[in-house]
């Protein structure tokens, strides 16, 4: 995503024929007749003031850590039981900060009686009941340390009184690599919840470099699979141990997105990967006997370049999940011309013929097709629709969030963009090249951003200051229910440039509808309140909470189908979205101007179903496992 950009040369008549061939559809704005709105709920109202200041210096900057400004999430869960979400920030060099929700938008912030320590470099948040008890604990990922005790993972154990204790290395959790994110699931269908640790990679040279892939597993950018052991009576908790190289999670590759979904239909939570850089995607497909086999080739025609965030939903209700994937590609004429991005063809050809799939830098939206029979399993099977969608172009892009705003029956898409620094502006980047030349014979030796000397990193924080950050508008694209959806950013009131990262919604003022969190770099955090059902009585909803058996009291893995006169639509239960980020674990659906749910169809994670008929709308509902049938 970063390096890449100041070792690429390529010249204009390549750049045309680069966006030529991307032939991008360049969404329209139009005014829309949606009765959704979002007011902004500023910090001395809410009490939310969480900014992630960067602070830079000749010692600490992108040159010395070049995921310097990937960013930071936020978590939501509801840590005291009382019914209403509250958020947990991260931040690179501040502290994170947990803030209690006590109602009518506004929070507390009880960081220092909570007991969350003093972190930095901090990237995602996973909320989860771990050890089962009935209280939601936080796993936060640590990176961009050197030292790996510095970077170990931080599990936050709830002790019932907004009290948390760390605990990650008694559990088995306290992961050394650079993590970005995790998700926690029941990959070998078992009963307990395992644990993906999402990675990349630090201080490495020339991560584009074009090299096979490794499929070693011992690459510091491979990801790491926990499974969990079970409850151990003698410590009172669950110990997980490290499976990886058993059940073939062993590409690397440098992590930035990922989430579980089951993309096949066989029950199995399968895992999407989105890796930065020159390697691809993954498509952990769940093989059912304790292992998972990549078959993003076979699945996909082609995938982003530079990928980030990543959202699985049914975007089009048919019942399978979608795939969506963001990348840098801008919608402005303007920063297209301004912006080096993608490869050459001589590279790309390169790239083809050591193995790699087919990438382009723009946002991708998988539209699942149904499954294929491949040498005894089904491999879903994804046409990329992103240019037709109208949502290809969004540039320098995070987090990605699919669900029903306007709870109209047909999920949105949120996405959130830009960057503490113009990192790819071709003017600086020619300055880069020289300072390059000047630095170290190109071709040879160690071509790498670390490799510059003090005066020169200096010089190049100097030149690059003088281009500002990338302050864009964060998106919101409206489902328009024909495959296609429409830019409404402004008509909803979410127009506010800034330079945005983790993203989560959760009904923070249990309304029915979805409001937006969003942490931002050198900005304070966005609160958006969601107005629609305010004064709307035309559109409804219905709230799922999720009992499910101990082990998996959330029910991570639950499907739910709803049947509305002749309309369906699906969702999982899978709190990580979007980029180093959760979102809250109640299921939000929007019904549209139906009155009456015809039924509900809910299939566990051990595969036993309930079937409830005719549901009351603008409800929430308590959905128990012991409940359910074979």
């Amino acid at each position: 995503m970063l390096t890449s950009h100041f070792l690429l040369t390529f010249s204009k008549r390549y750049t045309l024929l680069f966006f030529i061939f991307l032939g991008g559809i360049t969404s329209c704005q139009k005014k829309s007749n949606s009765p959704l709105h979002f007011v902004s709920v500023s910090s001395s109202q809410s009490h939310i003031d969480f900014s992630n200041i960067l602070t830079e210096s000749d010692s600490v900057n992108f040159y010395t850590n070049e995921y310097m400004y990937i960013g930071s999430g936020v978590g939501v869960g509801d840590f005291d039981n009382d019914g209403l979400q509250d958020v947990i920030f991260v931040g690179s060099q501040v502290r994170p900060r947990l803030y209690l929700n006590k109602g009518k938008m506004q929070f507390e912030d009880i960081t220092t009686k909570a007991n969350i320590p003093e972190l930095s470099w901090c990237t995602g948040v996973s909320i989860v009941d771990i050890n089962q008890d009935g209280w939601q604990d936080i796993y936060l990922c640590v990176s961009h340390h050197k030292n790996p005790q510095n970077r170990r993972n931080i599990l936050l154990i709830n002790q019932k009184n907004l009290i948390f204790k760390e605990e990650a290395q008694a559990y088995g959790l306290a992961d050394e690599g650079f993590s970005t994110q995790a998700c926690f699931l029941d990959y070998d269908k078992d009963g307990d919840l395992d644990v993906y640790v999402l990675n990349h990679q630090l201080f490495n040279p020339q991560p584009n470099k074009l090299v096979s892939p490794d499929s070693s597993g011992t690459s510091p950018a491979a990801d790491h699979l926990y499974q969990n052991l079970g409850f151990d009576k003698k410590l009172g908790h669950p110990v997980f141990q490290n499976v990886s190289q058993q059940t073939g999670i062993l590409e690397d590759g440098y992590g930035l997105g990922v989430t579980v979904a089951d993309f096949n239909q066989d029950t199995y939570p399968d895992i999407y990967v989105a890796n930065d850089y020159l390697g691809n995607d993954k498509l952990w497909l769940n093989q059912q006997n304790g292992t998972f086999k990549n078959v993003i080739a076979q699945a996909t025609q082609h995938q982003s370049y530079n990928s980030m965030g990543v959202d699985a939903a049914d975007l089009n209700n048919d019942l399978l999940p979608d795939i969506m994937v963001l990348d840098m590609l801008p919608p402005t004429n303007e920063r297209k011309k301004m912006m080096a991005l993608g490869v050459s063809p001589e590279k790309y050809d390169l790239q083809r013929k050591l193995g790699y799939q087919p990438e382009f830098s723009r946002n991708m939206l998988q539209l699942h097709r149904g499954n294929q029979r491949v040498n005894q399993q089904q491999i879903p099977v994804f046409s990329e629709i992103g240019n037709l969608a109208r949502v290809a172009e969004t540039d320098w892009s995070w987090s990605v969030l699919c669900a029903d705003f306007d709870n109209d029956g047909w999920k949105d898409i949120h996405i959130t963009n830009g960057l503490a620094k113009d990192l790819t502006n071709n003017d600086f980047l020619n300055f880069t090249k020289e300072a390059q030349q000047s630095s170290y014979q190109f071709g040879g030796g160690n071509n790498s951003l670390n490799a510059f000397d003090t005066k020169s990193i200096h010089d190049l924080r100097k030149k690059l200051d003088e281009f500002g950050a990338i302050k864009l508008n964060n998106f919101f694209f409206r489902n328009t229910q024909n495959l296609q959806f429409e830019d409404i950013t402004q008509d909803v009131g979410l127009e506010n440039p800034s330079i945005s990262h983790g993203a989560a919604y959760a009904d923070f003022d249990n309304d029915g509808d979805l409001d937006l969190v969003i942490n931002n770099t050198n900005q304070k955090a966005f609160l958006y309140q969601n107005t629609l059902n305010d004064d709307n009585d035309k559109v409804h909803f219905l709230t799922i909470t999720l009992k499910g058996n101990e082990g998996n009291l959330d029910g991570f893995g639950t499907k739910v189908e709803i049947y509305t006169e002749g309309k369906v639509q699906m969702l999982e239960q899978q709190p990580v979205r979007g980029y180093a980020s959760s979102v809250e674990n109640r299921l939000h659906i929007g019904l549209g101007e139906s009155n009456l749910i015809d039924s509900l169809i809910v299939t566990w994670p051990n595969q036993k179903v309930q079937k409830i008929f005719r549901v009351k709308v603008n409800t929430s509902l308590l959905l128990k496992q012991s409940d359910a049938n074979d």
